[in-house]
């Protein structure tokens, strides 16, 4: 809190000392929402993103390294389709920043229309500019709305890739792992489901570590441009 403090104090600080250019520029109006939004950013960037950055860092070492625990052979299997996991849940992450970007700007604009109308009251009701004001307002708002509304359906697509590329491994490991157990069923005789028994040998790799290689390599996929975006 306080270094976000600093951040919005200095920032003001800097508005002041710059010239009328500056202003002729720059919406005088639209600096307090922008302070605001920016040093929200802030905040989070040093308080969440920051704890996302490790906790993801983590997640995907440890989910890499179990899933090769596990079963080095249906770890590289799943790692062949792990550049579609990972591409279809940057392609969601980067539509979700957008959606939340363009909405912020439109917003900020929206923010400064009534800033300068409420500072500037007496000479909006002596010039009778309050419908004008409300139109400029609603127009603001309106193309907020679109922006938003207008990326939905590549959002949706995103969700869609996103829930394609898991299906996607799934079926490799589905017909990996499942020959892999058939043959090793067929030569050996072995148990193929993991479980401890003293007169039956258990298979390698067993029913446990194929879903346990599918899991770790998916997590470690999914997580992985989530620690892109909490770097930056």
């Amino acid at each position: 809190t306080e270094m976000t403090f600093n951040l919005k104090t200095d920032w003001f600080r800097a508005l002041l000392r710059q010239d009328l250019a500056y202003y002729d520029l720059n919406d005088a109006a639209a600096q307090g929402s922008i302070i605001t939004n920016n040093a929200a950013r802030y905040k989070k960037g040093m308080g969440t993103k920051l704890a996302h950055t490790i906790q993801f860092t983590l997640t995907f070492l440890g989910g890499l390294g179990y899933a090769f625990y596990s079963s080095w052979r249906i770890s590289l299997a799943v790692l062949a389709v792990a550049p579609l996991i990972s591409t279809s849940a940057l392609f969601m992450l980067k539509m979700n920043t957008s959606v939340s970007s363009r909405a912020g700007a439109s917003y900020a604009n929206a923010g400064g229309i009534v800033n300068a109308s409420i500072s500037n009251i007496r000479t909006v009701l002596s010039l009778n500019a309050v419908d004008i004001m409300n139109a400029r307002f609603r127009e603001a708002i309106s193309d907020a709305y679109k922006g938003v509304v207008g990326q939905l359906a590549w959002l949706g697509l995103a969700n869609g890739c996103n829930l394609a590329s898991m299906l996607v491994s799934y079926i490799v490991v589905t017909l990996y792992g499942s020959s892999l157990l058939y043959s090793n069923v067929r030569d050996t005789g072995c148990d193929p489901s993991g479980a401890f028994h003293p007169y039956n040998e258990t298979c390698d790799p067993s029913g446990v570590d194929i879903f346990g290689a599918l899991m770790g390599i998916t997590f470690a996929a999914a997580v992985l441009p989530q620690v892109s975006s909490s770097v930056e």
